[in-house]
């Protein structure tokens, strides 16, 4: 791709310096359940190339999820004032003539969706269009929202196989649970690549074949640990590491993205382990409740195991995702 050529249009490449910049359009933010206002949501997203256009109070960020991808996808906007579908639309179509491939608009709420939609210039793009596993979404699920004070507690009967999970973690395990450090970045890495090669396992025991079409993408998970290690304060980002015999078995990592509100960016459990995964998300929940965060966006899901998972605790909302190209 020619960074030249994008830079003549207004795009540059997203460097850590960005940071500020991002933050000041998250602060003005009215969209309270915003998976994609915080910072570390552009770190995962750009991690293989990513670039920004700011200009006269919007915005955009865009991303290429790997070399060969013929999409570059384009993430709702940051306005300072009124969002204008119009300037999206030639903004975007200038980058796909430069780029020379597909662009896509990504994690559409349902509002700006219909906004898009309506304006007969884009397309809604559906999640069997993509065969790459980086290219797919990850909301083919509703974003799941949830209370985090009630999800804290799970005290309704309806939460009795929760408790359950957890006080056999805690009983049969005896986790240690540490706040991630510089000291704990290279355990997270380990756990991460032993989880995907177990997750790689279960596909290939589904699939009953040695290719694994759903492999992820380790990286994803690793610049959480290694680009926040110093910066977990408790009101802006929280993460937790979880041991059993001395082993990194879970991390979990989120960050506030309004006054009230998070997203959970990370949260994976090796599976041998079982209540390892409820038992971390209650670990963060606590000091959610702490820092007077009362809402948080575990994400959409790609399978419905992940979202039935994500269900089962005090959902306040589900938020649909949508992708649109352009035409």
């Amino acid at each position: 791709m020619n960074i030249d050529a994008l830079a003549s249009l207004g795009w540059v490449r997203i460097t850590a310096d960005d940071e500020e910049l991002y933050q000041y359009y998250y602060d003005k933010s009215a969209d309270q359940l915003s998976y994609e206002n915080n910072w570390a949501f552009v770190c995962q997203e750009s991690r293989f190339f990513g670039i920004r256009y700011h200009h006269s109070g919007l915005l955009l960020t865009a991303v290429l999820k790997y070399d060969a991808s013929p999409f570059l996808f384009v993430f709702p906007p940051l306005c300072a004032d009124n969002i204008s579908v119009n300037e999206i639309s030639k903004i975007t179509r200038r980058l796909k003539v430069s780029a020379e491939t597909r662009v896509i608009l990504r994690k559409l709420p349902d509002w700006l969706f219909s906004l898009v939609m309506n304006s007969g210039m884009f397309v809604q793009v559906m999640p069997d269009v993509f065969h790459h596993p980086r290219d797919c979404p990850e909301d083919i699920k509703p974003q799941v929202i949830i209370n985090v004070g009630p999800s804290l507690a799970c005290a309704a009967a309806r939460f009795a196989r929760i408790r359950n999970h957890i006080r056999h973690f805690r009983q049969v395990y005896t986790p240690k649970v540490k706040d991630l450090s510089y000291d704990l970045v290279e355990d997270v890495v380990t756990l991460v690549e032993r989880w995907n090669l177990e997750r790689n396992e279960q596909w290939r025991r589904k699939l009953d074949t040695d290719i694994v079409s759903m492999s992820v993408d380790t990286a994803a998970y690793v610049v959480f640990a290694r680009t926040f290690a110093g910066r977990i304060d408790k009101q802006r980002y929280f993460a937790k590491v979880v041991y059993v015999n001395g082993i990194a078995s879970g991390f979990i990592f989120v960050g506030r993205t309004a006054r009230h509100s998070a997203a959970l960016y990370s949260s994976i459990s090796l599976t041998s382990f079982r209540g390892s995964a409820e038992y971390l998300l209650q670990e963060v929940l606590a000091e959610l409740v702490t820092a007077d965060i009362t809402l948080l966006n575990l994400g959409g899901a790609e399978t419905d195991g992940l979202f039935r998972f994500k269900a089962k605790f005090d959902v306040s909302a589900l938020r649909q995702s949508y992708d649109a190209e352009l035409l």
